[in-house]
């Protein structure tokens, strides 16, 4: 758990910062408060699918979470040839 704080309070004020930074002057408050909402809902939401996954089978949270992770890797891999660095 403490690996995970550490990492979050790594990646959120640098996902903020390019928020900010990509936003123009004029919609910069909303796009933060977009932002900040949709972490909000992406810390609420997981424990209660996850506490329903669990009620079903104890074995599930570790089934589907190994199928999302190959989803990622899927698109990860699909995707990969298409993102360039242009300076």
């Amino acid at each position: 758990m403490p690996l995970i704080a550490i990492m979050q309070g790594i990646s959120y004020p640098n996902i903020t910062a390019l928020i900010s930074n990509l936003s123009s002057n004029d919609s910069q408050g909303e796009a933060l408060g977009i932002n900040q909402s949709m972490q909000a809902l992406a810390q609420a939401i997981p424990p209660i699918l996850a506490g329903i996954v669990v009620s079903l089978n104890i074995k599930m949270p570790t089934i589907i979470a190994s199928i999302f992770v190959f989803i990622a890797w899927i698109i990860f891999i699909s995707n990969k040839k298409s993102f360039s660095i242009n300076n």
